[in-house]
Formats: structure tokens, C-alpha cells, sequence
């Protein structure tokens, strides 16, 4: 019925009338909030080309168009174009409106996401304090708008690794927040959720879980248990208690959250596709690997056909299918399914997007699992290399890769390289994360490893007990890590081989591997 007015009055008016323009223009702006994404864009892209036109590229109303095409591109993923839509919409808005001009500073924000989206974070940082320096002197140090730019300053410290400087502004920006507000106003909940988020970066997901549970409770008391803000706080806490594999819970709230999001928003909806993708992460760390792949497969071919196959959500469902791949063992299956999706986002993102990275320790870890240490080594000492370059030494996705590396080295024998980069990684991640993280306790196990396979059974059995204790402590008794860590203490107490022999067979006979293709991830 609506189509058919906006038909009639096309008609009635002529496609170049004002009021068409502005009828369509707000078409798109619905269509946009709801997530139909390509038909914003093409109804958006004849709006803005009949702008340009009718009103000349300096009109106010054409940048605003242009700025809201934009806007659709960095949904879509489709970074490049967006890029270019907000370099010459910030150009315009600071020629036609001058540098304060909140469509100026509207521009400049959507451009510290595009770098966001890409990846380049010294340039996002960069452009995000200067947006926060001209905002303090036009709007004043405690302006709502101010705590929003803060905000996401904090999200780009914390996709760095700079937890600290994350968690001050964000603690800061809380205080102002439930002073100035009260302790449930949205921009309060926000700046709590934003805080919960460093939290759960540095791996204390029981803080993240309290500061989740508490505000999803608050916005279901306010919003009601269907609005999209309840139901996006549902899944956070969800992917929270995920990772404290509280995984009845999450998989309830998560299911909750996603019938909710296909009777508000459609079935197709980004965030309902994002909640299916949380559902396959929970089948998959329950081991309900069946399930997981089928629901995996279904989300990957919706995404392409909704999204397109290289947004990020798609890249991100194929990249949890070829985990499925990988953990049930099908490792010719996951090496191309990575293979491919390192490819892709290689052409979408360049070789340092830190998704880039991400799928190149994928990649290794399939070698490592085939027992093809040498390619694994050769990709992650690259990677290694990249990561500490774009995310500093101290970012914990490096000290991963810097963990996987040394995991490798110790395979292959090279017990004293091993050593010293698992020590290094340890003693970072003790620092940085905290001597009971997962990934410090990980650390710690391999390195004991190391010390055994040297025969100095006496280090590593301090080192490994120290492990077990804090597993059991951290996650129980009957833990599958917990046991694990349990037997390996067994096998150092007694002077035995604690890595199985027939991990340690490296097979050179098959060499396809090697290709130029297979590897292009070095570069």
C-alpha cells in the first residue's frame, strides 16, 4: 500500500519534484533501519544521482544524501565505497558549513568508522580525537554527544589492546553518566556495556557477565523484552556466559533473543542473522558439531544472499564453518574453506586488517593440526611479525599468535626458541591479562611442555601444577581442560613422553601444500 502512494505521488509530482526526493530519501532511511541494505542502496544511489542535478553537489540536502549513502555502504561492507562517500562529504560540510557544524562533526564520525571497519586504527584514533578536541570547545566537556565520541575512542583503545586507556575513559564516562542521569538512563547503560566490553577483551568475563546481566535486566524493566536494544543486550551476555561455557543459559537466551528478533525485525535482519551465528558458536563449544554445521551452513548461504559474500558477517560465518571443519577433523575441507576466506578478505581488507590476521592463524592452525609444522612456521612467523607491527606487542591477539608460534616450535623440536618466546608470552599475558587468563594459563602449560620434552621435570612440573591448580579452582574438577592439565602433571611426575609420539611425525611426502596459492597469506 505504501509502495503504491509513493508510486502515485512520483507520478503526480514528477521523480525530480522536492517532495519525491524527500519521500524517497526517507523510503531509504527505513529501509536502511531495517537492514534491507541493497534496496536502501539503490533507492538511495537515484536520489542522491537526481540531487547532484536538480540541486548542485554543494546544496546541504545533496551532502546529506550523499552522507546517507554512505552510511548503507559501511553496513553493507562495502568499505571502499564508503570511504569515498565521506571524504567528499566531510570536504563539502567543512567548505559549505564550516568545521563545528554538528553535519561536519556527523561526517567525521562516520569516517572514523569506515577506518574503524578497515582496520586502520592509528588513523581512526587520530581522527577520533580530533573530533573529541573540537567537540569539548563547541560543546563542553561533559556534553552527552562529548560521552558518545569518548565511547568510541574506548572501542577503538580496546580493539588495539589498550585495555587501561579503554577502561578510564569508559569508567570516567560512566561516573559522569550516573551522576548527571541516574543509574538507568540509556546513555548510562551504554557507557556500562561499553566498560563490560573491556572487560570481556581482557578476558574477565565474570565482571563482563555482571555489568550485562544487570543492564539487560534494566532494559527489559524499561524497554519491554522485545525492543532490539533488550534483545541486542540479551545476546551480549549470551556470548558472554559462551566463553564461561555457561552454555545451557546462553543457548536459552539466545534462542529467546533470535524468535524475538525474527517477529520484530525479520528473519533475515542482520541481528537476527548475528544471533544465529552466537547459536552456532554454542553448538559448536558444546561439541554439537552436527547441529552447528547445519544451522553454519544455512547462516553462510543467507548471508550471501542478504549481505553479499564479502561483508563481515558472511566472512564471519565461513570462517565458523571451517572451524567445524577443522574441530571434526576434516582438515583438507577446512584448509580450503580457509584458504578461500583468506583470499577474500586479502582483496577486501589487505594483507594488515587485523581480520586479515585472523585468518591466517586459522590457516596455520589447520597446517599445525595436519602435522605440517613447516607451513605452520612460516605463516606464523609472519603473521607474528605483522601483528606486533599494526597491534603493538602487547595487544592480546599477538601474544596469541606469539603462543601459537612457540606451540609450533616446540613440535618441531626447537625446544630452546620455544621457550624463550612461550616465557616472554607468559610473562606478558601475566601482566597484561592476569596469571589465571585462559590464554596465560595455556601459555603456561605449553611452556612446562617444553621444560619436560628438555628433561627438566622439576620446572615443569612447578609450572604445571601451578596450571592445575588455577583450572580447577577457575573452572572444576571435572573440566575437560582441568583433566587434561591433571594428566599431563601425571606424565612429568613420572618422567614420561608427555607429547604423544605420533603428534610428533612430521609428513613432508605430500608437498601440494607448498603452492604459491596456498600460501599467499606470507605476504
Amino acid at each position: 500500500m505504501a509502495a503504491q502512494l509513493i508510486e502515485t505521488r512520483a507520478h503526480m509530482l514528477g521523480e525530480d519534484h522536492m517532495d519525491t526526493l524527500a519521500i524517497f530519501t526517507a523510503l531509504g532511511s527505513t529501509l536502511w533501519k531495517l537492514g534491507r541494505y541493497s534496496e536502501a542502496e539503490e533507492i538511495e544511489s537515484s536520489v542522491l544521482e537526481t540531487s547532484l542535478k536538480v540541486l548542485g553537489r554543494n546544496h546541504p540536502t545533496t551532502i546529506l544524501r550523499m552522507h546517507n549513502l554512505g552510511a548503507t555502504h559501511l553496513s553493507m561492507g562495502k568499505l571502499k565505497e564508503a570511504g569515498d562517500d565521506f571524504h567528499e562529504c566531510l570536504e563539502l560540510r567543512m567548505d559549505v558549513l564550516g568545521a563545528v557544524h554538528p553535519g561536519t562533526l556527523a561526517s567525521m564520525k562516520f569516517l572514523a568508522a569506515q577506518l574503524r571497519s578497515k582496520g586502520e586504527w592509528q588513523d581512526a584514533e587520530a581522527l577520533q580525537k580530533r573530533i573529541i578536541e573540537t567537540e569539548e570547545r563547541s560543546l563542553g566537556l561533559e556534553h552527552p554527544d562529548l560521552m558518545d565520541t569518548k565511547m568510541n575512542l574506548a572501542f577503538i583503545f580496546r580493539e588495539q589492546g589498550k585495555f587501561s586507556e579503554a577502561e578510564i575513559l569508559e569508567t570516567s564516562a560512566l561516573k559522569i553518566c550516573e551522576g548527571a542521569y541516574g543509574q538507568n538512563d540509556p546513555r548510562t547503560l551504554a557507557a556500562r556495556l561499553a566498560l563490560a566490553a573491556t572487560y570481556f577483551g581482557q578476558g574477565l568475563w565474570k565482571d563482563a557477565a555482571i555489568l550485562e546481566r544487570a543492564v539487560m535486566e534494566t532494559y527489559t524493566k524499561t524497554l519491554g523484552k522485545n525492543h532490539p536494544v533488550t534483545l541486542e543486550s540479551m545476546s551480549n551476555l549470551a556470548m558472554t556466559l559462551t566463553k564461561l561455557e555457561q552454555l545451557f543459559e546462553a543457548e536459552v537466551l539466545e534462542n529467546e533473543s533470535l524468535q524475538y528478533k525474527k517477529q520484530a525485525l525479520g528473519p533475515e535482519h542482520p541481528e537476527s542473522l548475528k544471533s544465529i551465528a552466537n547459536l552456532v558458536n554454542i553448538y559448536t563449544k558444546n561439541h554439537r558439531y552436527a547441529e552447528a554445521e547445519e544451522l553454519g551452513t544455512q547462516l553462510v548461504e543467507t548471508n550471501k544472499r542478504v549481505l553479499g559474500e564479502s561483508h563481515p558477517y558472511t566472512l564471519t560465518s565461513m570462517a565458523n564453518l571451517a572451524k567445524i571443519f577443522m574441530l571434526t577433523e576434516r582438515l583438507p575441507q577446512a584448509k580450503k574453506a580457509y584458504q578461500k576466506l583468506l583470499n577474500i578478505t586479502l582483496e577486501e581488507l589487505g594483507s594488515h586488517h587485523p581480520n586479515t590476521l585472523d585468518r591466517v592463524e586459522s590457516l596455520a592452525g589447520t597446517y599445525f593440526r595436519m602435522s605440517r609444522y613447516e607451513a605452520a612456521e612460516r605463516l606464523q612467523r609472519v603473521n607474528m611479525e605483522q601483528s606486533i607491527e599494526i597491534l603493538g606487542m602487547e595487544h592480546p591477539d599477538t601474544l596469541l599468535r606469539m603462543y601459537a608460534l612457540g606451540s609450533t616450535w616446540l613440535y618441531q623440536d626447537r625446544l630452546e626458541e620455544a621457550e624463550r618466546l612461550l616465557t616472554e608470552t607468559m610473562n606478558t599475558q601475566t601482566r597484561i591479562l592476569g596469571e589465571e587468563h585462559s590464554l596465560t594459563l595455556c601459555s603456561a602449560e605449553t611452556l612446562a611442555l617444553a621444560f619436560a620434552k628438555q628433561d627438566r621435570f622439576e620446572e615443569a612440573e612447578r609450572v604445571q601444577r601451578g596450571v592445575l591448580v588455577a583450572r580447577e579452582r577457575l573452572f572444576g574438577m571435572e573440566d575437560v581442560d582441568t583433566a587434561n592439565s591433571r594428566e599431563i602433571l601425571g606424565r612429568i611426575k613420572k618422567g614420561e613422553e608427555v607429547i604423544p609420539e605420533e603428534e610428533e611425525e612430521h609428513d613432508w611426502t605430500d608437498s601440494s601444500w607448498e603452492s604459491e596459492e596456498e600460501l599467499d597469506g606470507e605476504d
